[in-house]
C-alpha cells in the first residue's frame, strides 16, 4: 500500500543551504509524503536531501522502516536553526523493535541527508539552514 502511494506522489524540489553547502531538497509537505519519507528509494544522489515541512512546531519523530540505506537527520526550528541531530540511522528490517527518533525540542523542519554528512560538513546544534 505505501509502495503504491509512494509511486503516486509528486515532489516539489527546492534549494536548501546548510553549513556552506547547497542541497536539492525533495519536499515532504503532506501527511502522506512525510509518512513515506525516503522509504523504497535506493539512496540519495550526491547533493540531495529530503526536507520535511511539518507546518507546526513539535517533537516530530521518524523511524527507519522500509528504508534501504542509512541517513543523518537534522531537526530545525521555525527559523531554520538546528536544534537536534542524529547520525548514521540504520534501516530496520522489521516494524517490531524499530526505534523511533525524535528531537529534544520543538522542530518545524527535518532534513534527511546521506549518512556521514553531519560529521563531514561539521553540522552542529545552532547551525542555521537557509530553507
Amino acid at each position: 500500500m505505501l509502495g503504491l502511494l509512494y509511486r503516486m506522489q509528486k515532489y516539489e524540489t527546492r534549494t536548501v543551504g546548510i553549513a556552506g553547502k547547497r542541497y536539492r531538497a525533495l519536499v515532504a509537505d503532506t501527511g502522506v509524503k512525510r509518512a513515506i519519507g525516503l522509504m523504497f528509494r535506493e539512496g540519495l544522489p550526491k547533493g540531495t536531501c529530503m526536507l520535511f515541512i511539518f507546518g507546526f512546531p513539535g517533537r516530530h519523530s521518524i523511524w527507519m522502516h522500509n528504508m534501504r540505506f542509512p541517513i543523518d537527520a537534522v531537526w530545525l526550528d521555525s527559523k531554520g536553526v538546528v536544534i537536534d541531530l542524529k547520525e548514521n540511522l540504520e534501516p530496520c528490517a522489521s516494524m517490531l523493535g524499530c526505534p523511533q527518533y525524535a528531537p529534544g525540542g520543538q522542530a518545524s523542519y527535518l532534513m534527511e541527508l546521506g549518512a556521514g554528512t553531519i560529521k563531514r560538513e561539521k553540522i552542529r546544534a545552532g547551525t542555521v539552514a537557509r530553507i
